[in-house]
């Protein structure tokens, strides 16, 4: 999450007495001097302003905050859906682990709040909304909600001046950002999974769907097929999503064929511009950020996020072509000792195409009209048949 004040941005600054309607998920609930200067009683800080940054997440709130001490920091709230679930605590506990154990820049850990992790819970979306909609009902006070309170870092979000930066410019930062992350790497797991609530070195369940730990990346493919495979035959029926069925059924089988071994090591999962901070003059990283969704996952993983054509992507540059900015950023992690070449391509077109469908039936279920989700069934059909033509024969 974006956590500086020097960010290029503006900030909804709140007064003293007020309190601050937080519109999230379509609800809305309240935070409140008291319930601040509460989080801060025990760092003997009394609270002089907070403000709410603009571009907030879809996942968190985050708010930076002026104490009269003369000391800031940074409040992260998570969205209720993911009580319970661990999220809140595997940050805590790798930006401990990465601030003992390496060199790469993290936030310090001042005081956070976190629900004991419930696995029947986190499998349960039903229990899970229910409980979703009893919080959000509440304001928000240093029990109700999970959160994690920061020292605040200085730097700039990379995203800022991503846009304008030339292909040269970016591969500076680039390397820079790889050099960081390579250091994560040498730590390997037999399994995939996030951390369980001992010790970054012991591998759980995936405190998002509530699945795993698996033993390989084949399994986590295997499993997430055959959740979709189990769901309510209306949604396969509905746009003709029955036939999907033989062809993942297929995947299942013959998957294991076709799969190349692939390392397991420690994994950021959200590599970013927006998530990282800089400063610009000196070419230096002040801080990774956002470590919620870290975990034990293929070593490929994190090279395949810096590459997800996504908004702000590391390889979005229209000074040269994708194929040149991937194939840099490939070269970037190699050069620092991450070996992830055999079978990825595989690895990710499969995942991608997972990915897909996922949400097309995702869109199914919030009720889209059915010509909408038809269009993309039937683009999405397409390519998955030519993925799997070319992996699983």
């Amino acid at each position: 999450e974006p956590v500086n004040q020097q960010l290029l941005m503006i900030p909804i600054l709140m007064t003293l007495p007020s309190e601050y309607d937080w519109d999230m998920d379509r609800e809305s609930y309240k935070i409140s001097n008291e319930h601040l200067n509460s989080i801060l009683h025990e760092l003997g800080c009394t609270l002089q302003s907070y403000a709410r940054l603009s571009n907030g997440s879809v996942v968190n709130g985050v708010y930076m905050i002026s104490t009269n001490e003369n000391r800031d920091f940074v409040l992260k709230v998570s969205h209720p859906w993911w009580n319970f679930c661990g999220k809140t605590f595997n940050e805590v506990m790798c930006l401990n682990f990465v601030r003992e154990n390496t060199s790469i820049p993290v936030p310090k850990v001042a005081k956070y709040f976190a629900f004991p992790r419930d696995e029947a819970f986190v499998k349960n979306d039903h229990i899970r909304k229910k409980k979703r909609m009893e919080t959000l009902k509440k304001k928000f006070d240093a029990g109700s909600y999970e959160w994690i309170l920061m020292e605040k870092v200085v730097g700039e979000q990379l995203s800022i001046s991503w846009g304008s930066l030339s292909w040269e410019e970016r591969k500076v930062w680039i390397d820079l950002v790889i050099s960081t992350l390579s250091q994560l790497k040498k730590w390997k797991y037999s399994q995939i999974g996030s951390f369980n609530e001992v010790s970054c070195k012991l591998v759980g369940i995936d405190h998002d769907s509530g699945l795993g730990p698996y033993s390989s990346w084949v399994d986590k493919v295997q499993t997430s097929v055959q959740r979709l495979i189990n769901r309510d035959l209306s949604l396969f029926l509905r746009g003709s999503f029955y036939e999907f069925q033989p062809v993942l059924l297929k995947l299942i089988q013959e998957l294991d064929n076709y799969a190349h071994p692939v390392d397991i090591v420690f994994s950021h999962k959200d590599i970013a511009p927006k998530n990282i901070l800089i400063n610009p003059d000196l070419k230096t990283i002040t801080a990774i950020l956002d470590w919620e969704w870290s975990g034990a996952d293929t070593v490929d993983h994190d090279v395949e996020e810096m590459d997800n054509g996504c908004e702000e992507s590391f390889t979005d540059s229209q000074d040269v072509s994708t194929e040149e900015q991937q194939e840099f950023v490939y070269q970037k992690w190699e050069e620092y000792g991450v070996s992830f070449r055999p079978g990825f391509e595989m690895r990710k077109n499969i995942f991608n195409q997972i990915a897909s469908l996922c949400q097309c039936i995702s869109k199914l279920e919030h009720g889209l009209p059915l010509s909408t989700a038809e269009i993309e069934r039937q683009s999405l059909m397409h390519d998955l048949r030519t993925v799997l033509a070319l992996y699983v024969g």
